[in-house]
């Protein structure tokens, strides 16, 4: 499973957890509950693996993504209808799409 995302939209310093993605996206902070209201399987039995809670994080971070993306959609069409902002030097790059 992979995000949707052609080009990264987050600042290289971004970083996010599970419990909080969860959170967010789904009211559950616990990565069993989050995973299963997300519409994942979940196997108890290998639960608590590196490499299965390491799967897990990654397909609910590409889900999470790939819901959000009409809000992104929608906050980029939003900036660019307001032209340059007052903080912004015209011209300057826009950090979502580098353009």
């Amino acid at each position: 499973m992979r995000t949707q995302i052609k080009r990264n939209p987050f600042h290289p310093f971004t970083s996010f957890d599970t419990a909080t993605l969860g959170g967010v996206a789904f009211g559950q902070t616990v990565l069993m509950r989050a995973t299963l209201a997300a519409g994942l399987d979940w196997d108890t039995a290998s639960a608590h693996s590196a490499a299965y809670d390491a799967e897990r994080s990654a397909d609910l971070f590409c889900i999470v993504c790939n819901q959000f993306q009409n809000v992104f959609d929608a906050s980029r069409r939003r900036l660019a209808s307001m032209g340059p902002l007052e903080s912004e030097p015209e011209g300057s790059p826009d950090p979502a799409t580098g353009t």
